[in-house]
């Protein structure tokens, strides 16, 4: 007998042993699932339909802590309601950029000085440039749908960690440009490329040309990702583009409602709702059927955004550069600011780690 469950993110259905109920689960998506207990176990375990990755996972490192960056590089975690300053371990890094918690329950920190790598056994790796790194600020990491992982920088390129070891992509490979700010992956598993003069795409380890790569040729790419159903989205200086899997498509500017011309986070939540987040224009939503921004969803007084995130509960933060940490709970609409420690009022990240390494800086 098994129980049979879904992604929320991808619709990926997974059939699975009973005797996992209740354990975490990696989808290749990238989701963190917990298995449920209460499910259809009429399923005979010959019928799976897909494969689920069970992680043994100790309850402690299931709990999530919440991080904050402000802009002068300052870390800080929220441990049982108290901020408390945090310092990744090995000492490489300055500055904490960019987050990742990966498929396999590893959590990846990287910014200014190099990458730290917290495995759920309790190792910790570390990586900088001697080891085929960018040699810059590492602006964002990404985990694609076959496992790879991809790091982007101010400056010096592209790297990608398949294995063991890195290995960078620079502009001779054919990558548009070197100051990059984001990936993200479309329908047919090619990895998008957001940077300061245009995109690229990558299919199969080649750099691709299509016509919405050329419309994008000229553009400042601040922010990157997708949906479930492969679409594309960029934020650039000057509006919302919108890359259908036909490679149709839609833009949204100021002039048709959004609520400022540089959307500095794009991000979309486990149950596809999207989120644009404004260089001074605050918050708000796309409509998932029209494109459009949806009325009433603009939320000003988060000002300059700097990052968007969701909790374990669907909650969706967001920093901000002006105004500080902003939250908006599930099916609510209001915004809440945030307390946070004198000094913190001016936050470029926020993000969650596991409450392990958090416990350990």
């Amino acid at each position: 007998m098994s129980i049979r469950f879904r992604c929320p993110k991808c619709n990926k259905t997974f059939n699975v042993k009973t005797k996992y109920a209740g354990r975490q689960a990696a989808c290749p998506c990238g989701t963190r699932l917990v298995v449920p207990s209460g499910a259809d176990l009429t399923i005979p375990i010959a019928e799976a339909v897909a494969e689920a990755k069970i992680v043994e996972t100790e309850s402690k490192m299931q709990a999530m802590c919440t991080l904050v960056v402000s802009e002068s590089g300052q870390a800080m975690v929220q441990l049982d309601d108290t901020w408390r300053s945090f310092q990744p371990s090995q000492g490489i890094l300055m500055a904490v950029l960019t987050v990742l918690n990966d498929q396999a329950g590893r959590c990846w920190l990287a910014g200014r000085g190099g990458v730290v790598c917290y495995h759920q056994q309790g190792r910790v790796s570390s990586y900088q440039q001697e080891n085929n790194l960018p040699n810059a600020p590492l602006s964002r990491m990404f985990q694609a749908s076959d496992g790879t992982i991809w790091i982007s920088s101010y400056g010096d390129n592209i790297a990608y960690f398949k294995g063991r070891c890195w290995q960078k992509l620079t502009v001779s490979d054919g990558l548009c440009f070197n100051d990059v700010n984001g990936f993200a992956e479309d329908a047919s598993g090619q990895i998008w490329i957001g940077t300061d003069h245009g995109v690229s795409v990558l299919h199969n380890g080649r750099f691709q040309k299509n016509r919405a790569v050329k419309q994008f040729a000229h553009l400042n790419v601040k922010s990157i990702t997708h949906d479930k159903a492969g679409r594309i989205y960029l934020g650039y200086t000057g509006g919302l583009g919108i890359v259908h899997p036909d490679l149709t498509l839609k833009f949204i500017t100021p002039e048709t409602g959004l609520p400022q011309r540089t959307p500095q986070a794009v991000f979309v939540d486990r149950s596809n709702r999207i989120w644009v987040g404004t260089w001074g224009g605050g918050v708000a939503r796309v409509d998932q059927s029209s494109f459009e921004i949806i009325p009433g969803s603009k939320f000003s007084d988060a000002g300059c955004v700097g990052s968007i995130c969701e909790d374990s509960a669907g909650n969706i933060y967001a920093s901000s550069l002006t105004t500080g940490l902003w939250r908006v709970r599930m099916h609510e609409s209001d915004w809440e600011h945030l307390n946070t420690p004198p000094g913190m009022e001016a936050l470029r990240l926020v993000a969650f780690i596991p409450q392990d390494v958090a416990e350990g800086s």
